[in-house]
């Protein structure tokens, strides 16, 4: 029995959809995205996205207006940071065959978050350094 429960809460913890309904999503700003790019180990198309706080210094997620296209991944954010004094903007490391999230800046908030790199985020930076590109946001 023991076994049997400790099974069923680690697949309970391990579902993504369970732990994003139990979690509290706080829109932070809106972006559009002219370019395809990677988020922690999700590819994601251009497009218009939404960036929401879904647990402050552990998880955000990033989704398309309709929330069909959407990407859960880990942030280690900074309050009060001094780089957040200017505008909202997710920031890309640009790499010749990608463009890979690395910080999203929250004006309003003061929030400086870095991204996780992720497999490919790793893999990239391994093989050539990045030119940094930033997309201005809609903070709400």
């Amino acid at each position: 029995m023991k076994a049997f429960r400790t099974l069923f809460f680690a697949a309970a913890l391990l579902s993504p959809n369970l732990l994003h309904a139990q979690m509290e999503d706080r829109p932070l700003m809106s972006v559009n995205i002219p370019f395809a790019f990677t988020v922690e180990n999700t590819r994601l198309p251009a497009g218009q996205y939404f960036v929401s706080m879904v647990e402050y210094n552990h998880f955000w997620e990033i989704s398309t207006l309709d929330h069909k296209t959407n990407a859960l991944f880990h942030v280690l954010a900074d309050q009060n940071s001094p780089a957040a004094t200017g505008d909202s903007a997710l920031v890309f490391s640009h790499y010749p065959t990608d463009y890979v999230l690395t910080e999203l800046r929250d004006h309003n908030r003061g929030i400086v978050a870095e991204v996780y790199p992720g497999k490919r985020g790793k893999q990239l930076a391994q093989r050539s350094s990045p030119q940094l590109t930033m997309i201005r946001a809609q903070a709400f």
